[in-house]
């Protein structure tokens, strides 16, 4: 069912529903909405109460049908009683169908061009049709025009958006930011978190770039592809830093995620889910992960405190790393509520064996805070921005921030 929204009207139109209103309100049997493809056309939409009628998505040659004679003006708009026509009394279809009254008009786009037809019929004459019943069916297939013009331009920039993407994932047209992650007490970096940076243009976060490839089903071919962009880092950085990488559940089933890990030293890396991805079958991601986690690989899980989601992804799949959602150390320093509830997620983090690491540290008081609460790692821009990779060699991995520099030999 085409469900679209016409702009021009302010209101959603329902095909379907439209095709109801019209067959009872002119008491036909069938109501239909056809597409002209060539010298064929294609029911798109079909209502009825008879069983002679055509099927919705069926085709059927345009020539010697009503629509065709209608839309070129050989027959009226309303036929009454078609065998007292001399035209459509003739017609095969006529007979075929059982059409003895018959009410359609084109439908036009806004550009001029002829979409198809909009048209009923009944099994019995209708001599009480006429110019107001005309005026009606011109009325509705002008929304009907309006609802398929506005799916039309949907539909072609879907389908640019998913071109764009395919350029992107072709041209290689990302990067990938590191961004430190200290050991809180020792102030020591311990790793960093691997994150998508899009290059093209107009500039967008890397959230809607991907949102933008699942409209087109290449969210996972995306994140596999960032995936091992940022595992090919991990020999460019010192032992033993940690490569911390964000992947969907969906992205951790697919079948190429494990030979792309295994390419890279497993036992440096730490795969975030973040509390925004479904999980559907707990048993079979944490069944997937196994394998993997007993070679090495760390499992995080990311925003939590955020949501519902983070706690049943921690409850289920037992992380080795529980990550304090921005939004929970957002003036945390100042807001006793935000204090107890990150208070009790360490403690629960204690009591389930996960590390705590804290994100978007901003502030000293942040920084001091947590550390001062048992968060063990954390990372913010108060300890170092993302970075790309040349950037924090010529630094030689020593963060400088607000704080003092960080050495890059803590483990």
């Amino acid at each position: 069912m085409l469900h679209t929204s016409a702009a021009s009207t302010g209101m959603n139109i329902d095909f379907d529903t439209v095709l109801e209103v019209a067959r009872n309100h002119f008491d036909m049997d069938v109501c239909f909405i056809s597409r002209f493809d060539g010298e064929n056309r294609t029911f798109t939409h079909v209502n009825s109460r008879s069983a002679i009628a055509p099927r919705s998505g069926a085709s059927a040659p345009l020539s010697g049908s009503y629509c065709e004679k209608m839309t070129r003006g050989e027959i009226e708009n309303i036929v009454t009683d078609t065998l007292n026509h001399p035209v459509t009394a003739r017609m095969a279809v006529t007979s075929a169908m059982n059409i003895r009254a018959y009410a359609g008009v084109p439908i036009i786009l806004p550009d001029g061009e002829l979409y198809g037809s909009f048209c009923s019929f009944s099994h019995t004459a209708r001599p009480s049709l006429g110019t107001s019943d005309l005026r009606m069916m011109l009325l509705l297939a002008g929304l009907i025009s309006t609802a398929v013009a506005v799916d039309r331009e949907k539909q072609k920039a879907s389908t640019q958006r998913a071109a764009e993407i395919r350029a992107i994932r072709r041209d290689r047209d990302f990067s990938i930011a590191l961004q430190p992650v200290v050991d809180l007490k020792s102030r020591k970096m311990i790793g960093m978190e691997a994150l998508a940076r899009f290059t093209r243009e107009p500039y967008r976060s890397p959230d809607l770039w991907f949102a933008q490839a699942a409209e087109s089903g290449q969210d996972i071919p995306l994140e596999l592809e960032c995936l091992a962009a940022a595992l090919d880092l991990i020999p460019a950085l010192p032992e033993p830093l940690l490569l911390s990488i964000n992947l969907s559940p969906a992205a951790v089933l697919d079948a190429q995620t494990r030979t792309i890990l295994q390419r890279a030293p497993i036992h440096r890396v730490t795969l975030e889910l973040t509390e925004h991805s479904p999980v559907d079958d707990y048993a079979e991601l944490s069944g997937h992960l196994a394998d993997l986690r007993r070679q090495g690989l760390r499992l995080a899980i990311d925003d939590t405190g955020s949501g519902y989601a983070s706690f049943r992804h921690v409850l289920k799949l037992k992380p080795d790393v529980i990550k304090l959602d921005r939004e929970l150390v957002f003036d945390i320093e100042k807001d006793p509520a935000r204090q107890a509830l990150a208070a009790s997620i360490i403690a629960f983090g204690r009591s389930v064996g996960s590390m705590i690491l804290a994100e978007g540290i901003e502030t000293e008081g942040q920084f001091d805070l947590l550390r001062d609460m048992g968060v063990d790692r954390g990372q913010g821009y108060f300890i170092s921005r993302p970075l790309p990779l040349d950037i924090l060699k010529a630094m030689n991995f020593n963060v400088l921030a607000e704080t003092p520099a960080l050495s890059a030999t803590g483990t």
